[in-house]
């Protein structure tokens, strides 16, 4: 139940509101996930409070600083998807982007709502983790600098009712291929499992470095990294084991063989797109 809501034009007057509503409020930026959420739990007497940042004018905008690509966490999807900086240096998040929803969902939903929305099955997750991405995020004690992948559920549970996510800082790209690719149901639907792999020559060729990222099989994205012969990714059977190996590291225990068989047709579709270890 919403109770009251209140519009902020700064990351430190969102901080404040957030703390003078806790444990009731809530961050509001697109309100693709809060909004219909809200409406599904109408019964429940919670009283919610919900603090407007799409004013905040540090929270929009994509630029480049230094080695580092940042996005602003009100970027909405649509602006994510056609913009020239993002397309030139992490091209699969773009494309991640491009299969979030409706035209109509992507122009209201943002990066950090995407982010934020506690869901292993999200989108940007996939490529922000794969390409090294950093959230920097705000409470009462300053601003913090994570790296996405080694979030704990303790912080993401923080996200949008303790911390702010201001900004999204993704390392300009090393010599690597990437392919990303995503299994759903679901027309318009979340992802049900979603990978991306890289490759990165090393030893002149000789050797590459295989980097993955599956989600949507736990309760985070997992990164595995390894280092193969140039020539193994090509051969059918040693591709097949390195997959194998690959969900064993990354898919919980007690997932079963239906999960298992989706993840490594996953995989083995980005790996056959990369097309071998030249970049």
């Amino acid at each position: 139940m919403i109770t009251a809501y209140e519009r902020v034009f700064s990351i430190s007057e969102a901080v404040q509101a957030l703390e003078t509503y806790r444990p009731w409020g809530r961050i509001l930026a697109g309100g693709t996930d809060l909004l219909p959420k809200n409406r599904l739990n109408n019964n429940i007497s919670v009283p919610l409070v919900f603090v407007d940042i799409k004013r905040i004018p540090e929270l929009k905008g994509i630029y480049l600083d230094n080695n580092w690509l940042v996005i602003g966490s009100n970027t909405t999807l649509n602006e994510l998807i056609i913009d020239k900086l993002v397309q030139t240096y992490a091209p699969m998040l773009a494309q991640a982007g491009s299969k979030v929803g409706s035209s109509e969902i992507r122009n209201r939903g943002t990066v950090g709502g995407n982010i934020g929305s506690k869901n292993a099955k999200a989108d940007l997750l996939i490529p922000l983790i794969a390409y090294g991405a950093v959230v920097e995020l705000y409470n009462l004690a300053g601003k913090q600098e994570l790296l996405l992948e080694t979030l704990s559920p303790e912080i993401i549970r923080l996200f949008g009712s303790e911390k702010v996510l201001a900004k999204v800082k993704v390392p300009l790209a090393k010599s690597v291929k990437w392919a990303y690719n995503r299994w759903t149901k679901e027309s318009m639907g979340r992802p049900f499992v979603s990978a991306m792999v890289g490759i990165e020559q090393i030893n002149e060729g000789d050797f590459c470095r295989l980097i993955t990222v599956l989600g949507g099989t736990g309760r985070w994205p997992r990164k595995v990294e390894m280092v193969i012969k140039a020539d193994s990714i090509l051969d059918q059977e040693e591709s097949t084991a390195m997959v194998k190996r690959i969900v064993n590291q990354t898919i919980p225990i007690d997932k079963d063989e239906y999960w298992l068989r989706i993840a490594q047709v996953v995989l083995s579709k980005g790996i056959s797109d990369l097309g071998g270890c030249k970049l």
